[in-house]
């Protein structure tokens, strides 16, 4: 396993000193997977986005698994898988930092604890598009009580003005994601689904051409590199 401060100090023995990867892939558009579960559902759906994937993108995971509970897929053999640590403290500073050394075309969140991490950090110029997958909203839990369902729908929608695309594995995920934040893009995406990056960046691109002020003579947009430009939250 690579080790996420290799390029600020050396890793400690037996693992492995990682490079960036950003200067290792040139121009290609990266998508970066993070989830705080990589079990169960989530990893099963990670893994037909990977295998599903068009050729001309390049994806790496990061994912925090749960020993004792963990089911076997097969992620690692179908992208680069980073260990997320636990703990929320150290989470947040692995998160930060895999975000800076992959420099990310597009930021796709797997769950919402995830989602709610990586949405409320500042996450740097180019802001990288933010694809949110809920894999079920925290709000629906019926173990949580009403006024805990409510705190949670009162930060879901907050966090969906920090969102580009909300990516609902089903119509119902689509539906409450719109009902939650109407002016924030959503659409399904099934993990079957191919050229869901291609998908996911049109309507990234109509979503910004539509905030944005007009572009400058020497073109921008998502067009050119890959990024998506125009206002962030």
């Amino acid at each position: 396993m690579c080790h996420p401060d290799a390029d600020r100090r050396a890793a400690p023995v037996g693992e492995t000193v990682c490079a960036d990867p950003a200067d290792q892939r040139g121009s290609v558009p990266h998508v970066l997977h993070i989830t705080e579960s990589l079990s169960a559902g989530v990893a099963t759906a990670l893994e037909g986005y990977l295998e599903h994937s068009p050729p001309g993108y390049t994806h790496a995971v990061l994912g925090h698994r749960r020993h004792g509970v963990q089911v076997q897929d097969r992620i690692d053999t179908l992208a680069p898988v980073e260990e997320l640590p636990a703990g929320r403290r150290h989470q947040v500073r692995a998160i930060r930092d895999a975000v800076r050394r992959h420099r990310p075309d597009i930021l796709h969140v797997h769950s919402s604890i995830a989602g709610g991490l990586v949405r409320a950090l500042p996450l740097g110029r180019p802001r990288p598009a933010v694809v949110f997958t809920p894999h079920g909203f925290c709000f629906e839990r019926r173990t949580l009580s009403a006024t805990g369902r409510a705190a949670y729908r009162t930060v879901e929608r907050c966090l969906a003005l920090r969102t580009d695309v909300v990516a609902g594995v089903g119509p119902h995920e689509v539906g409450t994601a719109t009902a939650l934040s109407p002016r924030t893009p959503s659409l399904e995406l099934p993990p079957v689904l191919s050229s869901w990056e291609r998908a996911v960046l049109a309507d990234v691109r109509r979503a910004a051409a539509k905030a944005a002020p007009p572009p400058p003579p020497r073109g921008g947009g998502l067009g050119g590199g890959g990024r998506a430009q125009g206002p962030r939250g």
